[in-house]
């Protein structure tokens, strides 16, 4: 009989990890470069997953800018109505 042994520390002093690719990396570059000269900038998110489809690193982008930042939610005809009903403010 084999028993499972639950694994809750991972040593990654030795591995070199990295999830964030080029493209990805290449593409921040691009946009905080053209984000520096704008004074209002149109976000569209997703309406199904309006705060998870966010982008923190833009946020703090648009904050170093002073701009004024607009949500607009997309794909709200496929959002469920009660979830979203509290984001109004938002």
């Amino acid at each position: 009989m084999t028993s499972i042994v639950r694994q809750v520390a991972f040593d990654y002093s030795q591995a070199n990890v990295n999830w964030f690719p080029s493209h990805m990396a290449r593409g921040l570059q691009d946009m905080e470069r053209r984000i520096k000269g704008l004074n209002l900038v149109l976000e569209v998110r997703d309406a199904r997953i309006p705060l998870s489809s966010g982008n923190p690193l833009l946020e703090k982008m648009i904050a170093k800018i002073e701009a004024k930042h607009v949500i607009v939610l997309n794909k709200a005809d496929l959002a469920n109505d009660e979830a979203t009903r509290v984001l109004k403010p938002f």
